[in-house]
Formats: structure tokens, sequence, C-alpha cells
């Protein structure tokens, strides 16, 4: 049995937030937020051709890719249109990115998700 590259490096847990909210004159104004834990392996995005899955605005700021393989809480990315949400937001060495893109691996055995998310800008 195959196990792909990123089970065999372990994992570690690492808190999501979700905020509730709404856009405001095209602004995003936080409501509550929600928390939860998804065991994975975050890596930075050293693969240019990764970049090409992000939004094209995104694709020259700096990413991670979060793989697992299995999300117990389904990961909220951004969407547009009538939907109107903030994707979700994760903290990895000391700065939060925000998750902009998810694929789902249905392999066989080999399923696993992998998200990519981009740093928010500091304030």
């Amino acid at each position: 049995m195959t196990i792909p590259l990123f089970l065999s490096v372990g994992k570690s847990n690492y808190t999501f937030t979700r905020y509730a909210g709404s856009y405001v004159n095209g602004r995003w104004l936080d409501g509550n937020a929600t928390t939860f834990t998804i065991a994975c392996n975050i890596q930075p995005n050293i693969q240019g051709k990764m970049t090409k899955l992000l939004p094209e605005g995104d694709r020259s700021k700096y990413s991670i890719v979060i793989l697992t393989n299995g999300i117990s809480q389904s990961v909220r990315t951004s969407q547009e249109g009538s939907g109107l949400l903030k994707g979700d937001e994760v903290n990895w060495n000391g700065d939060v990115y925000e998750v902009r893109e998810i694929n789902f691996y249905n392999l066989g055995v080999l399923d696993h998700y992998m998200a990519l998310a981009v740093r928010k800008e500091k304030a």
C-alpha cells in the first residue's frame, strides 16, 4: 500500500477560525468567531504551479499548502455572488492565512484534501 508523502512526515493539530459577519459597503465586518481543530500538515507553497489554482490577484502573495487525509468539519473558502462569505483562517508560524482554494483528491487508497491559503496583509 502506498502512503502519500505528506502522511509519512506526520501532522500537527492546527486551529482554524471561522468568522460570522457580512459585507457592508464592500468591506467585510467580522462577527462572532468560532474555532475548530484539524490534524494536518502545513507546508510553504514553494511549487509555482500550485499558485495557478489561486485567483489571479492572489498568485503573487505568499501562500501555504494544507494537506490532510480527512476534514471532520468542512473548511470554508471565500465565496462571491449571493453567498458572500469570508474564508476560514489559520495561524501558521506567526502569520494568519485565509483559505482560498480546496481540492479533494479521491484516489481510493490515497484520498486526501489539499487547501491553499494566502497570507493576510499585516496591518
